[in-house]
């Protein structure tokens, strides 16, 4: 699949993404800077124009990705629009559970590390849990597809649904930059996989301000003990916090304000492609991701002396079929986990126990005992809007993201400025689009004169 595109440092360059090759199209002089090129005749139906012929030459791929051009381009100048609130937070934790099915996080299951004939029946993630009924919100965050880790984590970091592009790098590069949560902090540090933090450190206008530490690919391995990898996310995040005990420059770092410190966690989705969602191994990796969570939120609070400044997200890139696999839209791919506390997040809304809270309607929750806290849904990229709010950062340019007013502790006044905000961010997308699409329709329009 040939994903073709102008190049944005140069006029009339023509460049192939499929095959790395450049060149320039013939007759095309005329043609404005950074624009894709819309075949519009597929959208409307229009007759044939031979002015295409002229541009393309011997493309005729190029009209094959027409759709791709017109609905997941990626817009780049766009103004940024700044919140601006009299209190904003200093740290943000985003804790990602690759491949962590929501029903699976909250259900309980026989004890997969009992050795019982009859093993306990238990909740495997104590921790996450505790935070939904005593100190936070919770709901599902529905995904799209595809239900990959990179898409994924693309609508949770940026707010947008990837530039369909990226597959032709295997989802693993950047074949256009996108504003991010971490490229508008004052610093990000990261820890977890190759095939996911270099995206956001090498895409970041400022590649200094984001900090990626991550295993070897060789660690990824199916016939390991897919933990291990979750572990050492975990204990490299516990050095780094006990090495800012000692370093002054490390520990100033820390103080500032727009901090965001974000794990993924790559082990949950290496196990259950190995053995399944539904097998002991599987939740024994959520018990044991619950636990590295909850040792975490100790350091860090620690560290901060519970100065009551520091958010926390827990949620996950995509779910985990059956059988053991994702990219579609089931929906056990598509339901992930989203957990909120700590600063600037509501308190949980409860009933009485039998008593069935707002959210709850679909009945998918039935099995987790959880149905007397009001459950917030939202769709994925709200979380990074939600994110960028609770850090005090700009809302990422290309973030399509609403924020989740539910999820916020503030009063009306503050949410009607962060929403308006917001709102404007969005718009600022829209009418980029519009002028676009207005020079798409006039180039259009001559076209059928000329013919």
């Amino acid at each position: 699949m040939a994903v073709q595109s102008f190049s944005p440092h140069s006029r009339n360059v023509f460049h192939d993404g499929a095959t790395g090759e450049t060149r320039v199209p013939r007759n095309s002089s005329h043609l404005p800077l950074n624009l894709h090129i819309l075949d519009l005749r597929h959208l409307f139906c229009f007759p044939y124009c031979p002015w295409y012929e002229t541009i393309w030459g011997q493309c005729p791929s190029a009209r094959e990705t027409v759709i791709l051009d017109c609905w997941f381009v990626v817009l780049a100048a766009m103004q940024a629009i700044t919140l601006r609130l009299e209190e904003i937070l200093t740290v943000n934790n985003v804790i990602a559970g690759d491949g962590l099915r929501a029903d699976k996080c909250f259900q309980s299951h026989p004890d997969p590390f009992s050795t019982l004939e009859k093993p306990p029946v238990v909740h495997l993630a104590p921790f996450i849990r505790s935070k939904v009924l005593e100190e936070g919100t919770f709901g599902v965050s529905h995904t799209r597809v595809p239900t990959e880790s990179r898409p994924g984590h693309v609508a949770l970091i940026a707010g947008l649904y990837e530039d369909v592009s990226a597959v032709t790098t295997g989802w693993k590069h950047n074949p256009v930059n996108f504003d991010s949560l971490f490229n508008e902090s004052r610093h990000t540090w990261s820890w977890g996989s190759p095939d996911i933090l270099p995206m956001f450190k090498e895409g970041a206008s400022d590649q200094s301000r984001v900090d990626a530490y991550t295993y070897g690919h060789e660690a990824e391995d199916f016939t390991q003990d897919a933990t291990l990898l979750d572990a050492w996310v975990f204990d490299r995040v516990a050095s780094f916090f006990e090495d800012a005990r000692r370093n002054e420059t490390l520990a100033a770092m820390l103080r500032q304000d727009k901090l965001v410190f974000f794990l993924h966690l790559l082990g949950l989705d290496t196990t259950g492609h190995s053995y399944r969602p539904y097998s002991k191994e599987y939740l024994r990796n959520i018990r044991i991701v619950d636990h590295g969570v909850s040792r975490i939120s100790q350091i860090v609070n620690d560290f901060y002396g519970n100065d009551g400044k520091t958010s926390w997200i827990f949620t996950a890139d995509h779910g985990m079929s059956d059988w053991g696999s994702h990219g579609d839209g089931h929906p056990d791919n598509t339901r992930t986990p989203l957990v909120a506390w700590g600063a600037g997040i509501r308190k949980p809304v409860k009933a009485e126990k039998g008593t069935k809270m707002s959210g709850h309607e679909d009945g998918f929750a039935s099995s987790w005992d959880l149905e007397h806290v009001r459950r917030v849904d939202v769709s994925q990229a709200d979380i990074a809007a939600l994110m960028s709010y609770l850090v005090g950062t700009d809302f990422p340019v290309n973030s399509v993201g609403e924020l989740p007013l539910e999820y916020i502790d503030a009063s009306d006044e503050v949410k009607a400025e962060a929403i308006f905000t917001n709102a404007r961010q969005i718009l600022e997308q829209y009418k980029v689009k519009e002028g676009k699409l207005a020079f798409y329709l006039y180039v259009h329009t001559s076209c059928l004169i000329r013919a």
